[in-house]
């Protein structure tokens, strides 16, 4: 498998995006960062349980023009929210944007989250 090899595009791109983690904003900010490189499976099992300082995502799929998409990394209750966010007020705001098809009222309430 390409993945596998220390040759393939992908492997030296996450070595790339490693060098630049530690090197640009741990010197900007005076911190020591160390890359806990991972297979996808452990990295979820991490996520899920709350076991880390920073993580790096990326979404997959879903419709890419509705806010809700990526708003719902904040929900309280969503299976996305690895960082375990809890801000009722949004909560509330996001119940508002699931309950209308109107876009003015949905644009208005993902404007008052903040």
């Amino acid at each position: 498998m390409c993945c596998r090899q220390s040759s393939c595009l992908p492997m030296r791109l996450a070595r790339l995006k490693q060098h630049f983690l530690r090197a640009q904003p741990g010197s900007a900010l005076g911190m020591d960062i160390r890359v806990d490189q991972q297979t996808f499976k452990q990295a979820l099992a991490k996520m899920q349980a709350h076991d880390f300082d920073i993580a790096r995502t990326g979404f997959c799929g879903g419709s890419l023009t509705d806010p809700v998409f990526f708003a719902n990394v904040f929900l309280t209750d969503s299976p996305d929210n690895s960082g375990a966010c809890t801000n009722p007020a949004c909560d509330e705001l996001m119940a508002l944007t699931h309950s209308t098809a109107d876009q003015t009222i949905r644009m208005q309430a993902f404007g008052s989250m903040h």
